[in-house]
């Protein structure tokens, strides 16, 4: 079993692209780095503009889950097209 170490502007991404790829269950645990730690009761959403309004819309739009970003997205970070392909399409 491994760990991770990110940020949390990766972490979604990787929590996600773990459960579609059926790695979630090798991963032991998840150390969020630099993260955005959030007032007692609230998402760490809340402070962004507008209290999170459009990142709350987009979550809901997407059935409950923070939407993946496009493939284009994880371009020139050393990713095959397959790998890009299984993490945006499962």
């Amino acid at each position: 079993m491994g760990s991770l170490g990110c940020g949390a502007a990766i972490a979604n991404y990787v929590l996600v692209a773990g459960a579609r790829l059926g790695s979630w269950a090798r991963l032991a645990r998840v150390v969020f780095v630099d993260s955005s730690i959030p007032a007692d009761g609230e998402p760490f959403i809340a402070s962004w503009p507008y209290g999170g309004a459009a990142m709350r819309a987009s979550i809901a739009e997407n059935g409950g889950f923070w939407p993946i970003a496009p493939a284009t997205h994880f371009e020139g970070h050393g990713l095959t097209e397959e790998q890009i392909a299984r993490i945006v399409h499962g």
